[in-house]
């Protein structure tokens, strides 16, 4: 799955990708991962737990 997200402090949003069993629009999630540099897409955030 890939997703946009608003994260505190940050301006722009932020995209994520992972596996996500069921996440809700406004809901907040706690997310442990790491930032990795797609080739095509740019910076994303690889979400290994959440």
């Amino acid at each position: 799955m890939i997703a946009r997200l608003k994260v505190a402090r940050e301006q722009d949003l932020v995209t994520i990708t992972g596996t996500f069993a069921n996440i809700q629009p406004g809901q907040t999630l706690e997310l442990t991962s790491f930032w990795r540099n797609h080739p095509k897409y740019g910076l994303q955030f690889q979400v290994t737990h959440y």
